[in-house]
This record gives structure tokens, C-alpha cells and sequence, in this order.
């Protein structure tokens, strides 16, 4: 579930109107955008201000490599932008955020900055991204904590919303960590933030490789599956695409070539146990050593959707 919402803005901005730009991964959460009709600002003030908001992925979590928010940037005092980010994502304790279960840690000073050629009480419009290496996120009520840094002392006014979001209202961090209460805007009303996730769902199976040695038996284990369901694993060398539609009751997208009923292996007949587990070995052929080998997992009788695991990249020792 996206909760994808309309919001709003105290000042009316429909004289134009702004979209985050696009990128290859997937949308795991949307908390915005706005509809330009009414609601509010948050104030960051440089070179150090942040905030916390709330979220909840979809089921399984997902691995997240992109936070994009909005931004109104006031050009009276400065022409530099943020040169950094750093995110943290916290647990939720009770509709607050728990400082004391950190999820991750993310610092980047890869942010792209999209100037859309439009200005808001002479103003810039922004909306800004920060790419970085991909976390991990489960799902559940969760936090991320967003700061700013920039050495120019410009003011930058995060662009929010009267509605309020998911769970709470964004909370405002003006001088300490953590802030001591909710924040409210300039204007004293609660707001919530307008931001984006990018990522991609976490796979539906995970699929772990052990001992992958030559002449040896492998492990491998497959976990989150659906008790009495079965499930087929397959290898291949090549990185790429397999599509299989319905075929012996599997749909997948396998990210290896040339996937047949050649390539699989342990068998056809493995079935999920009562804690969604499957595990099997499966000897190493000894001409196999030095061989960088894919592996990947299926459940059978998901049709029409698919339900395949991680792809798994290892070297033959």
C-alpha cells in the first residue's frame, strides 16, 4: 500500500504545479504531494536544522535507496543549496519515535538538486533528492530523521501539509536531539511532512547458499514461505531475464538466462514446513571451482502473481 494522499498548503500555489522527478526503482512509501490548495511550511534554518516523520512500508520491508522531499529555498540570502544529507531510521515507541532502536544509518553527499525554473514569493521551488547505497527497511510503524547541512547560512522552508499522515504529525529539531516535543510550523499549526522512499520491495523468499565448495555438499535454505506449498530452485551463469508464466503452476521472473528444467536444482518436489522453510544439499560438481554461479527460488501456485526470492551471486571455492 503506497498511501499515496492529497495535501495541502495554507498559501494557494495553483498557478503551477511540481512532480518529483522520475527514477528506475520502485515508490515504497509516498507521504505527499501537495495539491497546491492550502496547509503549511516547515522552517530549516543552516547550517544544521532536521526533522522526523512517520512511516510504514509495505508487507516485508524494502530495501531503500532514494529519500526525495520538497523544498522552498529563500534566495534573499544565499545562493548555495544543501551540500549534505544524513538520514537515520528509528523505530516507532507508541506514536513517538524510539531513539533507542536504530534501524540505519545513511550519510550522502550525492543529492541532486531539480531546479523547476519557478519561484514562490521570490523564492526557488525545489524538489531535492539524496541517493545512496541501499538499506534495508522492515516493515511496521518506523521513523527516519533528516539532516540538512549547507555553509552558506541560508534558510530553507521544507514545503508541508495540514494533513496529517500515517500516524503523527512531523516532528521539528531547532536545537537538540531528539527534539522534546512535535514541531510546529511557522505559521502554528500541525503539519506533517512531503517526502518519498524509492527502493525496491524486499522479495517475497529468501534464499541462502552455504558451502559452496567443489567437491562438497551445498546448503540451501529457503525461508518465508507459505507451509505445504512447494518450491523450485534454479542456476545459471549469466545474468539477465527469465520469464516464466505460469508454467508447472510457477510464475517467476528469474534474474539469470536461459532458465529449463535443466537448470534446476534439489529437485522439484521441496516442500515448504510448517515454519516456512525449506532447506536441501546439493553436491558441487569439482570442475565447478572458480565459477561464479546465480541462484534463485520460486513458490509454486501464486498465479497470477509471483513469489521469487532474492538472486544469489557467489564464486565456487
Amino acid at each position: 500500500m503506497m498511501f499515496m494522499k492529497h495535501v495541502k498548503l495554507i498559501i494557494a500555489l495553483a498557478i503551477y504545479s511540481l512532480s518529483i522527478p522520475a527514477l528506475a526503482q520502485d515508490i515504497l512509501y509516498d507521504n505527499g504531494p501537495p495539491d497546491l490548495n492550502g496547509g503549511g511550511y516547515s522552517i530549516l534554518e543552516n547550517p544544521r536544522r532536521s526533522l522526523l516523520d512517520d512511516f510504514e512500508l509495505p508487507p516485508g520491508g524494502g530495501i531503500v535507496e532514494a529519500w526525495s522531499s520538497w523544498m522552498i529555498w529563500n534566495t534573499l540570502q544565499g545562493t548555495g543549496h544543501a551540500t549534505k544529507l544524513e538520514l537515520t531510521f528509528y523505530g516507532d515507541d507508541n506514536g513517538k519515535p524510539d531513539f533507542n532502536n536504530q534501524i540505519a544509518f545513511v550519510s550522502t553527499a550525492d543529492i541532486s538538486e531539480v531546479l523547476e525554473g519557478r519561484q514562490f514569493f521570490g523564492r526557488d521551488v525545489i524538489i531535492i533528492t539524496a541517493k545512496f547505497p541501499g538499506v534495508f527497511i522492515p516493515d511496521g510503524c518506523l521513523w527516519f530523521y533528516v539532516i540538512w547541512f549547507n555553509n552558506d547560512q541560508d534558510n530553507a522552508f521544507m514545503i508541508a501539509q495540514g494533513d496529517i499522515i500515517n500516524f503523527t504529525e512531523c516532528w521539528a529539531d531547532y536545537e537538540d536531539f531528539p527534539p522534546p516535543q512535535p514541531g510546529l510550523n511557522i505559521f502554528g499549526v500541525s503539519r506533517d511532512m512531503i517526502f518519498t522512499l524509492f527502493g525496491t520491495p524486499a522479495p517475497c523468499l529468501n534464499l541462502t547458499v552455504d558451502n559452496l565448495i567443489a567437491g562438497k555438499n551445498a546448503t540451501f535454505t529457503i525461508t518465508n514461505g507459505t507451509p505445504g506449498a512447494r518450491a523450485v530452485t534454479v542456476y545459471g551463469t549469466k545474468p539477465g531475464q527469465t520469464i516464466i508464466k505460469n508454467l508447472a503452476n510457477y510464475c517467476a521472473t528469474f534474474g539469470i538466462q536461459n532458465i529449463n528444467q535443466s537448470k534446476i536444482i534439489g529437485g522439484t518436489n521441496r516442500i515448504f514446513g510448517a515454519a516456512g522453510k525449506i532447506s536441501f544439499n546439493q553436491q558441487v560438481p569439482q570442475q565447478a571451482k572458480g565459477l561464479t554461479i546465480l541462484f534463485q527460488s520460486a513458490q509454486q501456485n501464486t498465479f497470477p502473481d509471483e513469489c521469487v526470492s532474492n538472486l544469489v551471486k557467489m564464486v565456487v571455492q
